[in-house]
């Protein structure tokens, strides 16, 4: 936030890990020429104007391609050889992104084998064929993948993890913030149990209304739902389970609660958390439309998650000072 140029957010980036003692490097895609070549062009034919970049996106002129970056990747080889990679997904920023997200019917992919939204499917297609030659070679234990994305990166790095974990790669954790919607409900069941990594999380806010569009598609992977104040009206539906958890994780001085929902709740049509999914009774519309422009953005949700982990630390140290507490008074007894 707050940066001017590409290279002065890399700065920021770079700053931000080497200070949380991330010592590996990073590296930006600022394109100096399409993602893919134009079909039957060669080489040469490529400083010419305009230069394509798929059937999804606008002629993009030479001068313009620094605007282009589609991901960054952030790569580090631990002391014990263990290659850590984390690829992070840009949300909308040009207009061929939002010309990507209208692109919303939903097409079979034959290598995953679900149906999938196409504009998503394509764009993460094109940032898989970029970043894999950069990858540790598939099937190395040692060579581990992360995916991480906001908006259309977050349905973008959903699809990227299943993709690379379809073609051999040891992809442990995949995480979308404030991602839409990119496959078809049928293939749900799929999707959860055999293509996305266990570990794979979406972060959601209840005042967004991204996470819910298109409304004829489903996401998938475990939800950790941000549900802003509500006067304190609880749903008749929400379980105990579901009351257990957010006793446990909201915090107390804030005005948002955090659920848990776990992926089962999409796969299971008769559980009792299915409808946490469910566009017409979960958007707030009125209050959507007076805050969607800042609940959707990454300052919002850091916000909350920083709220969120001070508060669990918190709490954390309380119980740890009254089971000191108690151990001191059985002592005495004793």
């Amino acid at each position: 936030p707050g940066s001017k140029s590409v290279m002065e957010e890399l700065d920021i980036i770079r700053k931000w890990h080497l200070d949380r003692g991330f010592q590996g490097g990073i590296v930006l895609r600022e394109l100096t020429r399409p993602l893919f070549a134009p079909t039957n062009s060669n080489d040469d034919e490529l400083l010419g104007l305009p230069l394509g970049g798929g059937d999804d996106v606008e002629p993009i002129p030479l001068e313009n391609l620094p605007q282009r970056e589609c991901y960054y990747l952030y790569y580090q080889i631990k002391g014990n050889g263990h290659a850590l990679q984390q690829i992070f997904c840009r949300g909308t920023t040009l207009l061929a992104d939002v010309k990507t997200c209208l692109n919303s019917h939903l097409v079979y992919d034959d290598e995953l084998g679900i149906h999938l939204h196409k504009g998503f499917r394509d764009h993460a297609l094109r940032l898989v064929n970029d970043v894999q030659p950069l990858l540790g070679h598939p099937h190395n234990p040692r060579a581990t993948v992360e995916v991480s994305g906001h908006s259309l990166g977050g349905a973008v790095a959903m699809i990227v993890a299943m993709i690379l974990k379809k073609r051999g790669y040891n992809v442990e954790r995949v995480m979308s913030i404030a991602g839409a919607r990119f496959c078809a409900k049928d293939d749900v069941e799929i999707v959860n149990n055999d293509l996305m990594p266990l570990d794979a999380l979406r972060i959601e806010d209840d005042l967004d209304c991204v996470p819910l569009l298109p409304p004829w598609a489903s996401s998938a992977g475990d939800k950790l739902w941000l549900v802003n104040d509500s006067d304190g009206v609880q749903s008749p539906l929400t379980s105990q389970k579901e009351v257990e958890i957010e006793s446990e994780l909201s915090p107390p001085a804030s005005n948002f609660a955090v659920k848990y929902v776990p992926r089962s709740a999409n796969i299971e049509k008769e559980n009792q958390l299915s409808w946490v999914d469910d566009v017409f009774t979960t958007m707030r519309l009125p209050e959507t439309i007076m805050n969607e422009k800042t609940v959707h953005t990454i300052r919002s949700h850091r916000n909350k998650l920083s709220t969120l982990k001070n508060e669990l630390q918190l709490k954390g140290k309380e119980q740890e000072q009254e089971q000191k507490r108690q151990l001191d008074v059985q002592l005495k007894l004793e």
